[in-house]
């Protein structure tokens, strides 16, 4: 009798023990993103506390924009949008109602939230180590390679700097404010796709493999080979080389587009070099140049576009396009940075996808025959 108790107890699903077992199998199904991003976190925390920095302090600006502003905006533009489509195109008898319906599922099942434990929460210990292993890549290796990367640029474009070779199709304040919007809505693209691809009731294929992609593009992009290939861009070669800074022009043209419409651009870089000059200011830090994740991650974005629908994949391609044009005429990055981070995150892409298959046939269980 106290057996068939013990039996039938084990075997009775308990208050939130279906919920631990959703969460468990989502674990094991991201074993390599959470590994990942486990050893990421404990290498940032030994390096930067052996250099005697406090662990999240370069973290926390970033924390409370996405916290405080990216999540509540995200959300409000999402309901508003929703609302609006329903009103104007679905028009159902009880729209309120309809509005409910729409957001119930998504919010309140379980499925989702076990799913978006491993794409969220411990993605956000991969965030945690890269903007702190970012603030200390100077210490590591001091910044020396700009000279070398203003010079292949010219190598690789006729002799001339790249900016100078978009001048005439965006040396104008129109184009210039409409790259810098795009090149700031990656905040929010990068949000999306990283929200979308916890939050899907059912894995559509391209998930996992986003995930374990944008973190290894930290990791090996953002870090090692930031690391390596220390430098600090062109917004701030006046910091290597104040004397003889050929792009000093460029800043004078953003610089006077930025005194009728403010370019956001200067006033982020305006915080980084304040970051970097004054480390105790608590402000936004960490510059690194080579190579460029925007244009890394953007390529992402697009691989996972193509996976969801051809036309989605179209526009993200084109997006993908704007941020690399954009990296450039806005000062951030050598043309070259845009180049490696665009075939690091094709690579990275392509080894993902085997690495899951991989992972799968260790992890998934055999079944007698």
């Amino acid at each position: 009798m106290a057996d068939h108790i013990t039996s039938s107890f084990a075997s009775a699903d308990l208050p939130g023990q279906k919920f631990l077992k959703l969460v468990s199998a989502q674990l094991r199904a991201h074993a390599l993103l959470v590994g990942s991003c486990v050893i990421y976190f404990i290498a940032a925390v030994i390096i930067t506390t052996s250099l005697g920095k406090a662990f999240g302090f370069s973290a926390w600006p970033y924390l409370e924009m996405i916290f405080v502003f990216m999540v509540p905006l995200s959300f409000m533009v999402s309901l508003i949008g929703v609302f609006f489509y329903m009103a104007i195109v679905k028009r159902p008898q009880k729209l309120t109602r309809a509005f409910i319906d729409f957001y119930k599922p998504l919010i309140l099942n379980p499925t989702r939230w076990a799913k978006a434990i491993p794409a969220i929460g411990i993605m956000m210990l991969g965030f945690m180590a890269f903007t702190e292993m970012k603030s200390v890549i100077p210490l590591l290796n001091p910044y020396g390679w700009d000279t070398a990367f203003m010079e292949m640029d010219r190598l690789l474009h006729f002799g001339q700097d790249p900016w100078q070779l978009l001048q005439p199709l965006f040396g104008a304040a129109a184009p210039t404010l409409v790259l810098n919007f795009i090149y700031n809505l990656w905040f929010f693209v990068m949000f999306g796709f990283w929200l979308s691809s916890a939050w899907t009731k059912k894995d559509m294929g391209w998930e996992r493999q986003f995930l374990l992609s944008f973190i290894w593009c930290w990791i090996i992009g953002g870090t090692v080979l930031a690391t390596l290939l220390s430098s600090m861009g062109p917004a701030f070669y006046d910091l290597v080389n104040a004397e003889s800074n050929p792009y000093a022009a460029q800043m004078a043209f953003l610089g006077t587009v930025n005194e009728s419409h403010e370019v956001l651009a200067l006033g982020a870089q305006d915080m980084l070099r304040a970051g970097y000059l004054n480390p105790s200011n608590g402000g936004l830090s960490g510059i690194s140049a080579m190579p460029s994740l925007h244009n890394a991650t953007s390529t992402l974005f697009m691989l996972a576009a193509y996976r969801i629908h051809k036309g989605f994949g179209h526009v993200m391609l084109a997006f993908l396009i704007c941020i690399m044009i954009g990296s450039v005429h806005l000062a951030w990055h050598y043309a070259v940075d845009a180049y490696l981070g665009i075939f690091i995150a094709l690579i990275i892409w392509k080894i993902s996808g085997r690495a899951l298959v991989w992972q799968d046939r260790i992890f998934t269980p055999k079944t007698a025959t």
